[in-house]
């Protein structure tokens, strides 16, 4: 039986999926994952059809047995594939095939970094695995410590009111939250859900939902792009996983198409596209910003009498009883000559 000259593509729009449809009628994808499916819909050298799933979800298992999102359209046979950062996972294979990963990354969250607090007593901290072990280093930059840096500590702040937390609709995310047999990932999981807290299209430099008092859950090699330890990234990292994500093409079961996509996620990962996809859609991401999210400079701040008061009143503490010692020692010497 011949092939279809049309593939039924499902996805769902997203920073990292974007459609444009030009004046004669042509679409064009940009985004991360939209330039990875335009280089397999070039070299596959087929006519296509873009079906967006009303619900807006990757795919989540209803009690009834059916599908939502990209993965429900597989499943009642209205898609021939579905792409969009899909999740490979013991339940959705149940329904649909998956080609071999085209990338591997780890769930996490990010916040804004907290304001910089005085250090007139932060050497204290060195004594706290958590920060930094080098006194001089804490004795000089006022430091940066956030608020919350697990989904432990994260959980238990949303259940507080004091914080928000998204995560993608529909996806393999809160399913891991569903299914851990934490009670903390379980609460804040139905705390996402009953709040619709699910993350928008902003671009990650742009991304109001990352705040100081909200956390955005995405793959830790996109929020890299601005979260981590550097200084001139504005927000926090956290180094917590929540899963590990294996991102492949849904594939329907039948689909006689299968061994052509398999050949061609080889191919793309042997030439290492992913990591220069990856790299330039950061790239142009902070060439679109605005000025003012790109000048990330911190301005630089002279050190003050009261940022030293706490290391420095030690010092002379400290030395205060060396002179004691010294002085007790001298007439406990000359008493006894």
């Amino acid at each position: 039986m011949a092939c279809p000259t049309e593939i039924r593509i499902a996805t769902v729009l997203t920073r990292d999926m974007k459609v444009h449809k030009n004046e004669d009628g042509s679409i064009e994808f940009s985004g991360l994952h939209g330039r990875i499916l335009d280089i397999i819909l070039k070299a596959m050298k087929v006519e296509f059809k873009l079906l967006i799933p009303e619900d807006g979800e990757w795919g989540r298992l209803l009690p009834n047995g059916s599908w939502t999102g990209m993965i429900g359209k597989i499943q009642k046979n209205e898609a021939d594939i579905a792409f969009n950062s899909i999740s490979v996972n013991e339940e959705r294979m149940k329904v649909v095939d998956f080609s071999k990963p085209y990338s591997t990354d780890y769930m996490t969250f990010a916040i804004t970094k907290s304001e910089a607090v005085t250090t007139a007593w932060a050497f204290i901290y060195a004594f706290d695995s958590f920060y930094s072990s080098v006194l001089l280093s804490i004795l000089s930059v006022p430091s940066q410590i956030p608020t919350v840096i697990n989904f432990k500590e994260l959980s238990a702040a949303v259940v507080k009111g004091e914080y928000k937390c998204y995560s993608p609709k529909g996806s393999a995310t809160l399913d891991a939250f569903f299914n851990s047999n934490k009670e903390y990932l379980e609460k804040l999981g139905h705390i996402i859900l009953s709040n619709s807290w699910y993350s928008d299209n902003e671009t990650l430099i742009e991304n109001s939902q990352i705040s100081r008092k909200s956390a955005l859950i995405s793959s830790r090699e996109q929020l890299q792009m601005v979260a981590g330890p550097e200084d001139w990234k504005p927000n926090f990292l956290s180094e917590d996983n929540l899963i590990q994500q294996h991102c492949a093409v849904a594939i329907r079961k039948d689909y006689c198409r299968k061994e052509i996509i398999n050949t061609l996620i080889t191919r793309f990962n042997y030439a290492g596209l992913y990591s220069k996809i990856l790299s330039d859609d950061h790239f142009l991401a902070w060439l679109a910003a605005s000025d003012q999210r790109r000048i990330v400079i911190k301005e630089g701040k002279p050190l003050s009498l009261s940022i030293l008061l706490g290391a420095f009143g030690l010092l002379l503490f400290g030395l205060g009883l060396s002179c004691i010692a010294f002085i007790g020692e001298v007439i406990y010497s000359y008493f006894q000559s």
